[in-house]
Formats: structure tokens, sequence, C-alpha cells
């Protein structure tokens, strides 16, 4: 690998297999029916991925952007942003100073930038003349295809845009970013402790300050005349500031929603706490531990946690607090406690800001406002830290007593958390993932029974097609250019023939491109078999389901609109798939055959 890499550096470019990808989208929301609410991520080779990544590493060294911008880099950037912001307002309450601020978003900023822009941003960071040629071969040779039900995949090159799931667009869209905070640099801004700041951005979200309205809209204009020749457009999110800092949620109400919503999802009562466990509450922990949440509230979360628990895992209502919050290792149910959490991981946050900003001109009124979050912070936090609090907790009531040596002998109770603690790889030692999938289509356990499940539906196709007066070759060979190659039959009537292979993928590819390669693999025996069977037409056809049973729609059509299959036997054969699959997973789960040590490391 690293023979490679040099060489794709040596020679300034990739070959035009690495330059292909594939673009998937990913809804932003629930209900995604619009364009613009899908993000579209780009799936490059991993080679390519390989030496961006590279790339991207060495080049983070040599480039030196400003101190606004404070996405993609090795920082706590979030945080940074929204204490700088809450300093600016505490700042303007404490000197009663006007000072205007406005939210930008840019529309689809990485999807629109122009690709000169990018080039611009380079020459102008004094960036070696090879990386831009490197960037640029690499843009003008990209093409991509877009995935998703219905589409055509049809091949086409992006004129701008970085691409999104490639570790040098981060470091390429700051560049051009960086043009856009370097002009707003001037005399308009909000003085801090004799410090002018003037903007704040977190990748393509920008907060522009200013202490006069008349500056504030200087600052908009200078933003618009940079984005329009950018070719990029505003987008003004809907966020209003008050003078007691944003309009945060309710973290009880918001709680209380989600355990709702928990409750009447049809789950088995550890699916719930797990979800409860590893997402619910870690979500609404990010969510608000940037913000000043009295302890009151964190009580009172706590205290709607357990009672939902109590009632889901059918706990009596003496149940000791702390078995709910203690660890695997200490007897419980480890479950995240917002009084002892919240503020341990605030003053983490609390203590990154103050790091980012020691270098700062006004670390004077920095250190004085952070002083007073910290020992707000301080003064609600619990006596160390949350596990061995709720180990002491649970281990002095009358129901922990017998659990004061768990913590001695880790993992023993792991089997709380999931069912299975250890890696989730095929028990038949084939070195992947034990999923579905794996067990239904590649497995060296189940090759026998997939073997049955293809022979299965094929023969059920060759009787089909022998009543309704078609002469059926089953498995003929032909030799050609290429090697050897045995479709599974060749059905003859009148002066058609129809080359026809079954086939049943797994539910990862679309069943569209499934369908296309098996058609183009057999197109070049039309004429052998033209002379062989003495036919006009030869055409060549595939039968495509997945291992779910779900037909490739152009696969179903084409053998109907042929008058191969009728319509009745769509719905048997996809159920004989599905049979195939039980009677797979059945053989899986019996055996106890494992793969070979040397397979396994090929693999």
């Amino acid at each position: 690998m690293p023979k490679l890499l040099n060489m794709f550096l040596f020679l300034g470019r990739l070959p035009t297999r690495l330059l292909e990808s594939r673009t998937i989208f990913i809804p932003k929301t629930t209900v995604a029916t619009e364009p613009g609410q899908f993000r579209p991520i780009s799936m490059t080779s991993t080679i390519t991925r390989i030496f961006h990544k590279v790339l991207a590493a060495r080049l983070s060294k040599l480039l030196k952007l400003s101190e606004e911008q404070r996405a993609f880099v090795s920082t706590d950037g979030l945080s940074q942003n929204v204490f700088l912001l809450d300093l600016i307002i505490q700042n303007a309450k404490v000197r009663m100073s006007e000072t205007h601020i406005a939210s930008i978003d840019l529309v689809k900023a990485f999807d629109s930038v122009s690709h000169e822009s990018i080039y611009s941003a380079i020459r102008a960071l004094n960036l070696p003349i090879d990386f831009e040629m490197y960037i640029k071969s690499l843009y003008e040779g990209s093409t991509t295809v877009f995935q998703f039900p219905g589409s055509e995949e049809t091949p086409f090159h992006p004129s701008c845009g970085v691409r999104q799931g490639d570790p040098l667009s981060p470091l390429l869209f700051n560049m051009v970013i960086e043009f856009l905070v370097r002009k707003l640099r001037s005399y308009i801004g909000v003085d801090v402790d004799g410090t002018l700041i003037t903007t704040s951005a977190f990748a393509d979200d920008l907060l522009l300050f200013a202490s006069t309205k008349f500056g504030l809209q200087t600052q908009l204009d200078k933003t618009v005349s940079f984005l329009r020749r950018s070719r990029r457009q505003l987008q003004i999110p809907w966020v209003y500031f008050r003078t007691d800092g944003l309009m945060f949620f309710s973290p009880v109400e918001q709680i209380k929603k989600w355990l709702v919503m928990l409750a009447k999802a049809p789950l088995k009562p550890q699916q719930r706490l797990f979800l409860l466990r590893e997402h619910l509450l870690p979500k609404l922990l990010h969510l608000s531990v940037l913000s000043r949440i009295r302890i009151g509230v964190l009580n009172k979360v706590d205290r709607v946690v357990r009672a939902f628990l109590r009632k889901h895992l059918d706990l009596p209502h003496d149940a000791v607090n702390a078995f709910f919050h203690a660890t695997f290792n200490d007897g419980g149910l480890a479950i995240p406690s917002f009084r002892a959490n919240n503020p341990e991981m605030r003053l983490k946050r609390l203590n990154n800001v103050k790091l980012a900003f020691s270098s700062s001109a006004m670390i004077g009124f920095v250190n004085d406002v952070l002083h007073n979050h910290i020992a707000k912070t301080m003064s609600i936090a619990l006596p160390g830290s949350p596990s061995t609090y709720w180990r002491k907790a649970l281990l002095s009531s009358v129901d922990g007593v017998g659990l004061s040596e768990a913590f001695k002998t880790p993992g023993q109770f792991n089997w709380c958390g999931r069912g299975r603690i250890t890696d989730r790889l095929c028990r038949a030692g084939c070195a992947q993932s034990e999923t579905t999938g794996h067990i239904l289509q590649v497995c060296p356990r189940t090759h026998g029974m997939r073997v049955r499940r293809h022979d299965a539906i094929v023969n059920y196709a060759i009787r089909g097609l022998e009543q309704r007066g078609f002469v059926v070759a089953k498995e003929p060979i032909f030799n050609t250019a290429e090697g050897r190659k045995k479709p599974d039959l060749v059905a003859t009537k009148g002066d058609e023939a129809f080359i026809i292979d079954a086939q049943i993928v797994s539910d990862s590819e679309p069943l569209r491109r499934a369908h296309r390669r098996k058609v183009e693999k057999y197109g070049d025996l039309t004429s052998i078999i033209s002379a062989q069977f003495g036919v006009l037409t030869v055409i060549p056809l595939s039968l495509t389901l997945n291992w779910r049973g779900v037909w490739s729609s152009d696969s179903a059509q084409t053998l109907i609109e042929n008058r191969l299959l009728r319509k009745g036997d769509l719905s048997v054969i996809s159920s004989r798939v599905s049979v195939g699959g039980v009677a797979c997973h059945r053989v899986f789960m019996k055996s106890t055959a494992r793969t070979p040590s040397r397979l396994r490391h090929q693999s």
C-alpha cells in the first residue's frame, strides 16, 4: 500500500477507475421529500480515501487558517463558538452597549462551491503547485452515479461542489471560507476587552457581529457580494436571540416526549433500556451540556427517567435510585444520570474553552467569565466521578450490600448491557459480522443450502417454460474469448431464444445494477447461440431477486413481457427464495462446521 500511494504522489493524479464514485442521499429530516432535505454523500474507493486521508493529515500541518473558523479542526469548536456568542451577549449586558448579531446559513454550501474558487484558494494560501494540479485532475476527471430507488445510474461529471465523505473535502471547504473570513476583518465588529470580534464560523454557519445597525448591514453586504461571486446563496435560519441568550428547549419536556414515543414502540423491555441508555439520554446530554440548567431541572429529568424504568421493567417503587445509575461492574443498569453527568461534562467543555482562549488577547475578560461559569458548575457537581458516587450510594443501601465485591471482578454483569458482549463475528469463523445477509449469502456453512435455493427457482422456471412450449437446455456450456460461460438455461421457441440466468443477491446491491450486470455478462453469447440453436433472435435476460425475496423490477418486467413467466409466478418464486433463506438459517444454527484458518486469512 505505501508503494501504491507513493506512486500516486509521484504521478500527481489517480487512475480513472479510482475517480469513480457513488452518491447516496441521506435524509436530514424524518419525512424527506424535497432535494434540499437530503444530504448527498459520495462513496469513493477505499484506496482513494486512504490516500486523501494521508494528504489531509500532511496538509493540516501546513495550512494556517483563521481562528474564526472552528469546524473540521482538532478542537472543541462547537463549545468555543457557543461560549463566544454567550461572551458577546454578556459583554453587551454588562457594558450596556449596542450589539447587533446576524446568523447566516449557506444554502447547500458543500454542494455548490465552485471548483475555480477552490483553485484560487489553493493559490492564495501559497500551497505547492503540484497540489493544485492534483486537485484539478481530481475534480475534472471525477464521475459519480446517483444511487436511489428508480435511478438510471448513468455516470456524470459534477461541475461544482466538494465531495462529501472525502477526507480532503473539509480542508478544501475551509480554504474557500477563509477568503470570506479575511474579507470580513475590518474596523466593524464588537469590542470585547480591547479585542474586536467580527465573525465566528463553523463550517457553513456564520455569525456576524457589529456594534451598530449600519455596521452589520455593511458586513452582510460584503458576505452577499462574496457568495454571489462564488455562486452560493444565503439562508437565514429561524433562530431568535434574546438579551439573556438563546432560547433553549426544556430538557424535562423533551425527555417526556421521547419516553412517550419509546413506550408506544413495539419493543421488549431490554430494547427500551438499550435505546434509552445508548441513544436518548446521550442525545439529551449533548443538547443541554452547554446551556445553563438549574439543579432542580437535572434532578427532575432523573426522576422522570427512573419512573419510566420502574414501570416498564416492573421494578418496585422503592428500588434504590443508585441501582439505575451505577455501572454494570457495580451491579447497576448504567443509565446516565443528568444530575451527575451534566455538571461533569460541562466542566470538561469549559476547560477546553479556557485552553483554546489561553493565547487570546482578551484572556483577562474570558477568564473572569469562565471562572464564574466554572464556579457555578462546581457548586452543583457531585463529589468524585459519577461512577464512584453511584457505587458508594448503591453499596450503602440495604439492597446493595450483597454487591460490595462486584466491582472487583469486571465484566461479570455485562450481560445486562447487551446479550452478546464480545465481538459479533460469525460463529463459523468467517472473520465477518454474523448478520442475516452474511448467513444467507456468504457463510460457507450454508453454501449447500444456497445452491439448493438457487436450483429451486431455476427448476420452477424450467417447468413453467416447458409447459408453455419452450425447449429448455439446462446449464449449457459455451466457449468464448473470455472463457467458458454457463448460463442456467437457454429457452427456445420458434425463431427466438432466451438466455436466462438466475441470481439471488444481497440487499445492499441495487437490483437494477445486478440485473444489468447479469444481462451484460451473457450479451456476447447471442451470435453463438443463434448459430448453435438455429434461431434469429437471442435475448439475454436475468432472473434477479435479493435474499429477502424482492424482485428486480426490470427483471420481472422483461420476463413477463416476453411471456416467460406469469404474474402469479413472481409470488411463487419470491416465496421460494424466502423459504430457502429460512432453510439456510436453520442449517447454520444446527451446524458446528468452522472455516479453516487459511480461508479466514484470505477473506
